[in-house]
């Protein structure tokens, strides 16, 4: 029963075979009245077609702990494990960049974001500058890559870049270098950040978790495609580093 409008019901199950039942200009349909529906009926049904999304499951359950369950109860009433809620429940309490792309829609697999969220304890910075890109895709084979190439020992450092050009900004910084008898030891290199190259008219980052074939060349991977391959360094063009 509807009570906000006497004589009427809401459909709780079924709502698809009533407007199929409309379109077919049947006279009526089979149906019972539940007079012990509540919001966990429609979720679950909801759960087995899978037409919610993280998001809607995360909201729900957030509303039934605020309104007194056990996440225990919870997982008993809609035919899930207390992991799966607990997954969900962490959805609400995200450090700022993953909650961003969460709620703007980029990222919806509970998995890869929990697994983000364990990278950002110890790679924060990473993971900051990884979701910052535009074209970053979040899945659970890209933050796995992430999660290699944040957590292999030579990620925090860059490799030097020479791109065959002789920019006066270049002259400028080994002059200064050369004056002020600077070493090259890993302290002077910039750390947690990307470098963004041109290779044949093609974006693409380096990748630093990979031994090179040989000094002169460089391991790459394309934005667009993301195919990785190996390339001569003077074929480079240095983009911006982020």
């Amino acid at each position: 029963m509807n009570i906000e409008r006497p004589g009427h019901y809401t459909i709780n199950h079924g709502a698809r075979r009533y407007r199929a039942t409309k379109l077919a200009k049947l006279p009526s349909i089979p149906a019972f009245i539940d007079q012990n529906y509540t919001e966990f009926d429609q979720i679950v049904e909801n759960l087995h077609r899978n037409e919610l999304t993280a998001r809607e499951i995360a909201d729900f359950i957030s509303r039934e702990v605020n309104n007194g369950f056990e996440k225990k109860e919870i997982a008993k009433r809609i035919g899930k494990s207390k992991a799966f809620v607990s997954q969900h429940l962490a959805l609400m309490d995200l450090p700022k960049p993953i909650a961003v792309a969460f709620n703007s829609g980029r990222a919806q697999d509970v998995t890869a974001i929990n697994e983000l969220v364990r990278l950002y304890k110890t790679h924060a910075t990473a993971v900051e500058q990884w979701l910052g890109h535009p074209d970053t895709e979040v899945t659970r084979k890209t933050v796995k890559e992430m999660r290699d190439r944040a957590t292999n020992d030579g990620y925090d450092e860059l490799p030097e870049v020479n791109n065959g050009t002789d920019s006066e900004e270049a002259s400028d910084t080994a002059r200064s270098k050369k004056d002020k008898g600077a070493s090259t030891d890993s302290s002077t290199k910039l750390r947690k950040a990307v470098v963004l190259v041109n290779h044949r008219n093609k974006e693409a980052r380096l990748l630093y978790d990979r031994r090179p074939e040989k000094s002169s060349r460089v391991w790459i991977q394309y934005e667009s495609g993301g195919t990785v391959a190996s390339v001569e360094v003077s074929a480079l063009k240095l983009v911006r580093l982020f």
